[in-house]
């Protein structure tokens, strides 16, 4: 009597085989790579530009051509947001971005020469700039005077971004073979010693015999082929698969991905709270954010708004562009409200106080105004020796 056991050759794909049988196509460190730099490149073109001019009055904050420009419309194709997002995006993934000011219109650059001057302003030609996808090389050149050349020196943050891709290929190719040996079918045979002889049957249903190492190898065609297949056993033949579960795929792919997301935010000091959606004490995670992510890009915006768009003379005099990220800090008006009163009792005025919370100064003389609570005075008796 024969046995007849089906093969099925459809296979189940477990979500941790999905991942890792697909890396080319997922990429999920390119994911938590363009995650880190839309955050930050967010949170800069989410954020007022301020342009602080002086006048007789004393320094205030200006909406003049400038502010429009960098905060509203730096060209006539794109608003300010796309603007500055694509510039820092820009500025993370090449290290540089380069703003080119053609007449009153700001565009960014994809591409461009530079010379080798040490001493003289550098110039910029064969420029091409780019607007909303479409590109346009320039008929001019520039100087160094004339565009915003963003440079970002950190080799560190490449070298830990190589590292992070390493080691993400390494971890899928480990997860990938784990995977694979699990659910590779296995199978153990048993023959009854007394069978040196196996009778089987051919395609056409013919009885033919086979020897113990033939039939093995026909087994093992049989059971690594993709196709269905049947498997013909005799008396004294057993074929049991060998079950090897696989422990907690579900809870690998949770890790395996964590693992590159913590590099990642790790790589663009970016919390794990904030870069995973789990934020716990808003104040402390968001203020860390932009402390330690987001303020050095704006550091490097600012310096090059008051070296090129300020000059050195607007500049001492108080005269300065820089970017506003005080609205994306968390501060409760009642925890600041005591603080706020000591700072105003020992001279501050209101608008350097409304300033400090993000709030647009009023600009009136009462809000200029200082004043100093009389537990601060001098003491004219201490300092003179009168006690009449």
């Amino acid at each position: 009597m024969f046995d007849w056991f089906f093969k099925r050759a459809e296979k189940e794909e477990s979500l941790l085989e999905i991942i890792t049988s697909t890396t080319q196509q997922l990429q999920l460190y390119e994911f938590a790579k363009e995650k880190a730099i839309g955050m930050i490149a967010d949170a800069i073109a989410k954020s007022e530009i301020v342009v602080q001019r002086k006048d007789k009055k004393g320094t205030r904050r200006a909406k003049d051509d400038v502010y429009w420009r960098l905060n509203v419309r730096p060209n006539a194709n794109e608003t300010g947001t796309d603007f500055w997002r694509a510039a820092i995006h820009k500025l993370l993934t090449k290290k540089e971005a380069l703003i080119c000011s053609v007449g009153e219109q700001y565009f960014l650059a994809d591409s461009w020469t530079l010379n080798d001057s040490v001493i003289l302003p550098q110039i910029y030609s064969d420029i091409t700039i780019s607007c909303n996808g479409r590109t346009m090389t320039l008929d001019m050149y520039l100087t160094a005077d004339q565009v915003l050349h963003l440079r970002l020196r950190n080799d560190r943050l490449s070298a830990h971004l190589g590292n992070i891709a390493k080691k993400y290929n390494k971890l899928a190719n480990a997860v990938c073979t784990m995977q694979t040996y699990v659910n590779t079918p296995k199978f153990k045979l048993h023959f009854d010693a007394t069978n040196s002889i196996i009778a089987t049957k051919d395609e056409n249903g013919n009885v033919k015999t086979l020897t113990k190492d033939q039939y093995k190898e026909k087994l093992q065609e049989t059971l690594l082929s993709d196709e269905p297949s049947t498997i013909i056993t005799s008396a004294g033949i057993d074929i049991n698969q060998i079950e090897i579960k696989a422990g907690g795929a579900s809870e690998d792919v949770v890790k395996f991905a964590k693992e590159i997301f913590k590099d990642t935010a790790m790589a663009f000091n970016i919390p794990m709270a904030v870069f995973l959606g789990e934020i716990t004490e808003k104040a402390d995670s968001t203020n860390e954010f932009i402390t330690y992510a987001v303020s050095p890009i704006a550091e490097i915006l600012n310096d090059s708004f008051n070296a090129k768009l300020v000059g050195k003379e607007s500049y001492e005099k108080d005269e300065k562009i820089w970017v506003d990220l005080s609205r994306f800090k968390h501060r409760d008006l009642i925890e600041c409200a005591t603080g706020m009163s000591t700072l105003r009792s020992i001279g501050f005025n209101l608008d350097e106080l409304r300033e400090s919370i993000g709030w647009e100064a009023l600009n009136t003389e009462f809000s200029r105004s200082r004043m100093v609570t009389k537990n601060y005075t001098a003491d004219e008796s201490a300092v003179t020796g009168n006690t009449e």
